[in-house]
């Protein structure tokens, strides 16, 4: 839950899904949506579905035994060195460096990394990291390097005023520092109406795999999606509705509603059709864009 995702956030999470999932078993047999119907509202939901496959795979090959060592660890969907190395810390008490955005940030600010390539420069990340690693108390070592990232050396608007580092750091008086950036991007949500309920498709890939919502298409490819997906002989009526605004990650999103009243679903696939009020209520896992926008409908 923790990559690419703030402790504050995850708090509000954690404690539900492990009362829902309290063993690697009671994970491994749930079928997908009721995961993510758990993880709803978290984002990056590829780490829920992840989750849920490798709870299979530690079921299947160590009969629920969770894996100690490396090389299983990594066979693991989403799970790379780095995740590998502080499952083993967190965990297990070993020796090992991490290397997440927080702790990559830290070291190139500290070292002023920024000339090597792309793969050189993960390498000496590496390096360093493993140089810098402690004789003892390694789980607060990690926790500290990961935190310090996280709340002083953050992404955007360092303290570099309060960091103990800043006299060691060649990036604190640099005038090169980054600062957030909002794209803007325009959007048209089609919605499918068939026999006044609505059509809501699952997401195969992207942002939102696994969940389930409305296809979001950019305004000027609106006519050739719908040929595509839908027999323009099949649209009974279509009538534009409300446009709000969500952000989400970088991205500010001003959506324009389209509710599309369709004759026959028979040339569609992959969806579920459902109420206004039942998307709300029932454990079909749906963004939380996806629920606004059924308030707005209802």
């Amino acid at each position: 839950m923790l990559q690419q995702t703030q402790v504050k956030t995850v708090l509000r999470y954690y404690s539900k899904f492990i009362q829902r999932f309290p063993t690697i078993e009671s994970l491994a047999i749930a079928n997908q949506e009721t995961v993510l119907k758990h993880w709803e509202g978290l984002g990056f939901y590829k780490r829920a579905i992840n989750l849920h496959d490798s709870a299979k795979v530690i079921m299947q090959r160590n009969s629920g035994v969770f894996p100690n060592n490396f090389n299983d660890l990594i066979t693991l969907k989403g799970v790379g060195k780095s995740t590998a190395n502080a499952i083993l810390v967190f965990g297990f008490g070993k020796k090992l460096a991490i290397l997440d955005a927080n702790v990559k940030r830290v070291i190139k600010r500290i070292f002023n990394i920024k000339s090597l390539s792309r793969r050189d420069n993960e390498k000496f990340l590496w390096v360093q990291s493993e140089k810098l690693l402690p004789e003892f108390k390694i789980k607060d070592y990690t926790q500290a390097l990961m935190d310090f990232g996280s709340t002083i050396c953050k992404p955007i608007n360092p303290i570099c005023t309060k960091c103990d580092l800043n006299k060691l750091c060649k990036y604190t008086f640099s005038s090169n520092k980054i600062k957030k950036v909002i794209k803007n991007v325009n959007k048209v949500c089609i919605i499918l109406k068939y026999k006044k309920k609505y059509l809501v498709f699952k997401n195969n890939d992207g942002l939102f795999v696994g969940l389930y919502g409305f296809d979001l298409v950019d305004k000027n490819k609106v006519e050739l999606f719908l040929k595509n997906k839908i027999k323009i002989e099949n649209i009974l009526t279509s009538e534009n509705k409300n446009t709000f605004c969500i952000t989400i990650s970088n991205k500010k999103m001003t959506i324009d509603l389209l509710v599309i009243e369709i004759s026959k679903t028979n040339d569609l696939e992959n969806f579920k059709i459902v109420s206004e009020t039942s998307t709300l209520d029932n454990n079909l896992p749906v963004p939380n864009f996806v629920k606004k926008i059924f308030e707005k409908l209802h």
